[in-house]
């Protein structure tokens, strides 16, 4: 085997991918990138009925959105390939061939029905399930008989009953005792591999030399043991980690929330909060909890990731997304939530201020109220800012920010807001237009004015405006509208009483 630090990340394309294959896959990419290894993209696509090409394809594009990347794979090539094992059947095959010319393996004619009845009985004698060898010793006369039967027979490998140990990097020293592991399936009877054979085959002639993959996979590691030694390959390093579980503590489900990284894309999770996130979970994290991904490299450390199940918390990655968006400057959350604004048809409108009719009589209601209004990047970045305190997630940003690309509709106000609304209409006629400073000092002025103060002053005013009882702050929200649109929409009030 190679002194190279080689890792391996390999999805089932059966399904989108779940944060908890996620953060297997953040594992082995920052374990490869802080010791100058290679992380190797390989995909098991074996099960013919459920693997899709486009979950392929989803999987691949949900990591590159992570930051994860590889050196090897089947869209990058490598000296190792092919990279899909339904791409390396053969190998599979001829792994097989070598044992059976050894006496290692057997065919195994057991009906699901007969597998259930000895895993039942053993579970009700309080022993662990394993297979209680019904057709190990077959004679050629037996076997010729289940097959006249059309009964299919699978490739079992025979176990030896001895001791089995290694050192898992994250759990210590772990023993599997002589009878604990029965003879265990290579080949289905369609001729498949199992994911036990198929993985120790693409390991070993990869080079892997670290597995770190979820301590649900700790069982398969003594099989997996029994086929690198009866191949004459040397085993790569384990680490098992712990399994993602609820706040409930029970295994992650929909119950939960979102279970696959596409989810809470959609909702507009950073990726940065993502992998930072994960990262987090199960205290692999060293000196904090907020890193940038950058750092996330030299901060993240396998020998500190906890052996107990690490608890997914939405409200956490919540927190840590809120923490990583008031990070982001005013013209890179511009960036980030222009695609949201683009989907939300924000952007594409057409603009209703054709001229300035900013010195033309107070009120002059017009028909375009609710036309979406087009924003200069400058006015654009002002809205990011604007809005950055108030939002935990980059789809937030497209309501809060809704106000000021369409106007509100049907306002109605008492009595009372009426002073507010003309003088701060007075105002603003005939001024060009305002810096978020100028609009704070003319809303003072009109409390001045008016003797209103506090809610009774703004809380009318930002009603007028956007329609909204809350949102950013009013300065900014006028600044931004201009002196022409906000006297357009104040021109559309009503009043009551």
């Amino acid at each position: 085997m190679s002194s190279e630090i080689r890792v391996r990340f390999a999805p089932s394309p059966t399904g989108r991918l779940h944060v908890g294959n996620a953060r297997t896959a953040v594992f082995n990419y920052l374990f490869a990138r802080a010791r100058g290894g290679r992380l190797v993209l390989r995909v098991e696509d074996t099960d013919r009925v459920r693997s899709r090409a486009e979950y392929e394809t989803e999987q691949a594009d949900d990591l590159r959105w992570l930051g994860v990347t590889w050196d090897e794979g089947p869209d990058r090539g490598g000296d190792y390939g092919p990279y899909r094992q339904s791409e390396r059947l053969e190998l599979y095959q001829e792994h097989v061939a070598r044992l059976t010319e050894a006496g290692l393996t057997f065919r195994c004619y057991c009906t699901d029905e007969e597998l259930e009845a000895d895993r039942r009985q053993l579970l009700a004698s309080r022993l662990p399930p394993r297979y209680v060898g019904r057709c190990r010793h077959l004679t050629e006369a037996e076997r010729r008989a289940r097959e006249a039967e059309g009964r299919g027979g699978a490739v079992r490998f025979r176990v030896e009953d001895q001791d089995l140990a290694f050192i898992d990097l994250i759990r210590a020293d772990k023993k599997f005792p002589a009878g604990s592991v029965g003879d265990f399936v290579l080949l289905r009877a369609d001729g498949t591999p199992t994911y036990t054979l198929a993985a120790v085959v693409d390991d070993a002639l990869m080079e892997i030399s670290h597995v770190i993959r979820g301590e649900d996979h700790l069982s398969n590691t003594a099989r997996q043991l029994m086929l690198y030694a009866a191949w004459g390959y040397d085993p790569p390093r384990f680490a098992h980690h712990s399994l993602l579980v609820g706040p409930d503590r029970q295994k992650l489900s929909k119950r939960h929330g979102g279970t696959s990284v596409r989810e809470f894309r959609d909702r507009g999770v950073l990726p940065e909060a993502f992998i930072n996130y994960l990262c987090f979970l199960g205290g692999g994290l060293g000196g904090g909890e907020f890193f940038e991904p950058n750092d996330l490299v030299e901060a993240w450390d396998l020998s500190r990731t906890g052996k107990a199940a690490a608890v997914f918390d939405e409200s956490k990655l919540e927190w840590f997304n809120r923490e990583h968006l008031r990070a982001l400057t005013p013209p890179e959350l511009t960036r980030r939530l222009r695609p949201w604004w683009e989907r939300a048809h924000l952007l594409d409108g057409t603009t209703i201020v054709e001229g300035d009719r900013s010195g033309t009589e107070l009120f002059t209601p017009t028909d375009d109220i609710g036309i979406r209004r087009i924003l200069s990047d400058e006015d654009l970045t002002l809205v990011s800012g604007a809005i950055s305190p108030m939002i935990h997630t980059l789809n937030e940003g497209v309501d809060l920010a809704e106000p000021f690309f369409v106007a509100p509709k049907g306002v109605a106000l008492p009595g009372a807001a009426r002073p507010a609304i003309e003088s701060l209409g007075d105002q603003l006629n005939g001024v060009p237009n305002l810096t978020p400073a100028a609009a704070k000092s003319m809303m003072v002025e009109i409390g001045r004015r008016t003797g209103l103060k506090g809610r009774a002053l703004f809380h009318p005013v930002r009603l007028a405006l956007t329609g909204r009882d809350r949102g950013p702050e009013l300065d900014v929200i006028v600044s931004v509208l201009g002196p022409t649109e906000c006297r357009r929409r104040l021109a559309a009030v009503t009043f009551e009483g």
